[in-house]
This record gives C-alpha cells, structure tokens and sequence, in this order.
C-alpha cells in the first residue's frame, strides 16, 4: 500500500502492519520515523518570529478566546495566545509538526515552542497545560490590545539581546 509521508510528503510504500510507519501521529517515510529524524522544537530565532507574526495578527484582529466544556471535546483556545491555531501566526512548514499537511492542507499543529506565552502566569516554563495558568481564562479582566502588544514587545525585547534567556 502506498502512502504520503506526513512529514515531506514523499510516496513510499507502506507496511500496513508496522505501527511506526502510521499511528495517530501520522503516517511517516523511512527517512522521517522516530523522534530523531523530525524536530520537535523551535529554535529561538523561528520562536521570536512566530511572536512577530502573532503581534501583527494582534493588531488587525479582536481577540477570541474559547473555554469548551463539551464532554469529550474540552479545549481552549485564545487567538492571540501561543495557542492560536492561526496560518498567519505559524506561517511556515517547518513551524509544524506535519510540514506537509500544512503546506497542502493548511493543517496547524505547531511544534513545542522554546518561549513562554505572554498569558502564562507561571514562573518556569511548561510549553503546554497554560489553562490554569492563563490571564485569559482565570481572569474576569481581558487584557486590552494595547497592553497585550506590550507583553509580546517585552518578550521580544529580552529574547533580541545578546545572549537573551529563552524563558525556561
């Protein structure tokens, strides 16, 4: 059986019964199958770029956020967190766990990132688990525009410096 690896996109033939070449993760060519064929980690530089596009979505964008308590499809989501799901934020494939599927099929799944969001109260740094620790979503006040653009310039601004600590 042929198959698109999730990661390039090259055709390879499948072993159906081989669990590494398709899971709930993907479906993977030789060349990308385990962990240490894919990144699964921005680099500072690719992280500091997706918090440039994520201010820029900011200003032409209101903010949207979501606490879905649907039994079996709880999720949260806030458009102008770390969290968004949006293209113009994680524009590029190498940003994505599957490249190729965001590049056919504008599938966002953004790799772990190196920086902390701006909305995450925590003092260390955790790249998942933020609902607790959201501004968004345990706060009755919503950060305005103005303000949450102020958090991602001094995130920027201290992750521009030589040497800037990545938040961890």
């Amino acid at each position: 059986m042929q198959a698109l690896c999730s990661y390039c996109g090259k055709v390879f033939e499948m072993n159906c019964g081989n669990v590494f070449e398709m899971s709930g993760t993907g479906c993977f060519c030789p060349e990308h199958r385990g962990e240490k064929t894919r990144p699964d980690t921005l680099t500072k530089k690719q992280n500091i770029n997706v918090l440039k596009n994520l201010r820029k979505y900011i200003i032409k964008h209101d903010l949207y956020y979501d606490d879905c308590d649907d039994i079996g499809d709880k999720y949260n989501i806030c458009n102008w967190g770390m969290c968004t799901k949006s293209s113009e934020v994680w524009d590029r494939p190498e940003y994505h766990i599957w490249p190729f599927e965001f590049t056919k099929k504008g599938r966002v799944a953004p790799i772990t990132r190196v920086i902390k969001c701006h909305f995450d109260i925590r003092t260390n740094f955790i790249p998942y688990g933020c609902f607790y620790t959201c501004i968004i979503f345990q706060n009755n006040v919503k950060p305005t525009k103005d303000k949450t653009l102020q958090m991602i310039d001094s995130i920027l601004k201290e992750n521009n410096k030589k040497g800037g600590k990545l938040c961890q």
